[in-house]
């Protein structure tokens, strides 16, 4: 892949972001909205299940990044040797 890098960084970048996204919304989720009195709404199970889409998410994307550009550095440590040379010192 040529910008295999380049997409790697890209969606480790991506799966950065999502993982934040999902440390807000755990976050954001504790803090009780209204009067101490009244209790909270009950969250419905597609709710529940939808909450963790963004780290789910995330984590692949981190995880499909990092290999992309682990991937990318051990073929470009292969790529950067030099071509054989004929006796004129030509490459082949």
């Amino acid at each position: 892949m040529q910008f295999a890098r380049v997409q790697g960084a890209g969606l480790a970048a991506v799966g950065l972001l999502l993982l934040a996204l999902q440390v807000y919304i755990l976050f954001s989720s504790t803090r009780q909205a209204g009067s101490p009195t009244q209790a909270p709404p009950a969250a419905t199970p597609g709710e529940q299940i939808t909450k963790f889409v963004p780290g789910i998410v995330g984590l692949l994307a981190l995880g499909i990044g990092g290999y992309l550009v682990v991937l990318q550095k051990k073929q470009g440590s292969n790529e950067e040797t030099q071509p054989e040379k004929t006796k004129s010192g030509l490459p082949m």
